[in-house]
């Protein structure tokens, strides 16, 4: 039995008064929990008032309701309560249909009657083995409540409900049962739906010859997008294509071939401005930093740090461990979720995690890359147990490879400007506009502003600071500045002329 069902039964036979079920499908719960229950059920919207689930909750409905439209008796939510107070029959239930909008509602006066309300259920409900299902997607328990309600998780399907499923489709389509490849194909593009928007996507990649498994994908990518602060990244970057990086690299193929390899990844670009803010009112609140780290940690979650500066290849290299692994990449963006009202952001990212989990489980791994995390807070860089590995400055040696690789992508050569200190994206962008204007590559390099001339003093200042801190992310063992591009090189490039005396 699904486990959320048997903690019902448990919370029914000791008299739980009140309970919060959180679910992506409640008419699926409300479905479930009345077949298993001869006791009168019934259900309430704002919309249509109280009505009966079963036939026994249409006969109570009726008496609550006296005979009149359930719209205009009982779809006042705490006139509904004090009319299921008082009629409501023994062992009785009452699903309440969007709980967390009562809940959560901020309007103080509303928030007042609607805690009163659901408090002043529990003890008449308890004496007379009634309960009061509270129905919501997720939910803050008012700490008012806290002590006086139990909440239930309901999971989204596994993957042996999905195969049911996506078998029960093919049998109602008079299709032949699918095979184990595509039953397989069909769980993972289907993994983190609910039933329900699971047994309809399947259905609609229906066709004659079979499940249209692209369709299927696309449909879930549709679904995920849909989460703020989530967007399913489809991307073609490879290990091959990015120069230098070699220890980088290295660790992050091993990283996706390994025993506990990652089913999903998650890009948080920029993540010490994505977390920037906190305490303030207009940006992420320290609950919502908690929803993260907590999650993080209840599911195993790991990450590893990408640091360093701008256009050396952090988030392409990101990128390519989500491509390479075969597995689901996504970015995820803390400010879509800063909501203008104290505890959106906690919701939106309650949300959004929850969605990670349903389709990954244990096995996330995030991406966080920044130009500098010294501003990131200790609690948040712990959770990052995979390293923090330092980009830095390109030496001459491992600017090489990579004008090899854009020379040839842009079909472009001849003698090179001056680079000491480039970047990767520096170094393509040259190219690029080579090839683009029909120029030599010194005369592209003119319309370069290179980071290394526009950070100025900053550059050793960074690189100083990660110095014996961090990892490479070119050479073994941690960044050293004495083995990376030459100091007095980078100095001598950041200086600015001196003016013309002529």
């Amino acid at each position: 039995m699904t486990n959320y069902l048997e903690t019902f039964r448990r919370a029914r036979n000791a008299a739980v008064p009140i309970i919060i079920i959180q679910c992506p499908d409640p008419s699926s719960v409300v479905s479930k929990i009345a077949s298993m229950s001869t006791a009168p059920s019934l259900r309430w919207n704002i919309n249509s008032g109280i009505l009966g689930v079963n036939k026994e909750g249409e006969a109570q409905a009726s008496v609550i309701n006296d005979g009149a439209p359930p719209a205009i008796t009982s779809a006042n939510p705490q006139e509904a309560l004090m009319l299921a107070l008082e009629k409501m029959g023994e062992g009785s239930i009452l699903f309440m249909d969007n709980a967390h909008l009562l809940l959560e509602t901020k309007e103080q006066g509303n928030l007042l009657t609607a805690i009163t309300s659901i408090a002043n259920c529990r003890d008449p409900f308890k004496a007379s083995r009634r309960t009061l299902v509270l129905l919501c997607p997720s939910c803050r328990v008012p700490v008012e409540l806290i002590n006086d309600v139990i909440v239930l998780d309901v999971a989204l399907p596994d993957e042996g409900e999905l195969a049911a499923i996506t078998k029960n489709i093919f049998t109602a389509s008079e299709l032949p049962e699918p095979s184990e490849e595509v039953l397989k194909q069909a769980v993972s593009a289907t993994r983190g739906l609910s039933a329900f928007v699971a047994e309809n996507s399947v259905a609609m990649a229906m066709r004659k010859s079979g499940l249209d498994i692209p369709i299927l994908r696309q449909r879930k990518i549709s679904a995920i997008n849909s989460v703020s602060g989530l967007t399913i990244i489809e991307s073609d970057a490879s290990f091959d294509n990015i120069g230098g990086l070699d220890q980088v690299k290295k660790y992050a193929r091993m990283k996706i071939s390994g025993k506990r390899k990652p089913q999903m990844f998650v890009l948080v670009d920029e993540i010490a401005d994505q977390f920037a803010g906190l305490g303030d009112s207009n940006g992420l609140n320290r609950d919502a930093l908690y929803q993260f780290l907590s999650h993080m940690q209840d599911h195993s979650w790991s990450g590893v740090l990408f640091n360093g500066f701008a256009g050396t290849g952090k988030t392409e290299l990101g990128k390519a461990m989500g491509n390479e692994s075969g597995g689901m990449f996504l970015t995820l963006d803390m400010g879509s979720m800063k909501g203008g009202i104290v505890g959106d952001s906690e919701k939106l990212i309650r949300n959004a995690m929850q969605t990670l989990y349903a389709m990954g489980g244990s096995d996330v791994f995030f991406i966080g890359t920044a130009n500098s995390i010294e501003g990131l807070p200790p609690q948040l860089r712990r959770r990052f147990d995979g390293g923090t590995f330092f980009f830095d400055l390109l030496t001459e040696q491992q600017q090489a490879p990579i004008w090899g690789l854009y020379q040839k992508k842009f079909n472009v050569s001849g003698e090179k400007p001056e680079c000491v200190g480039w970047t990767g994206a520096e170094i393509k962008n040259v190219c690029k506009l080579a090839d683009e204007f029909g120029v030599s590559l010194i005369e592209a390099a003119q319309f370069i502003s290179p980071v290394v001339k526009a950070m100025g003093d900053n550059v050793e200042k960074l690189r100083e600071s990660a110095a014996g801190k961090y990892l490479s992310a070119s050479e073994p063992g941690y960044f050293q500045t004495k083995r990376s591009v030459n100091t007095a090189a980078v100095r001598k490039m950041i200086k600015e002329p001196k003016p013309n005396q002529n």
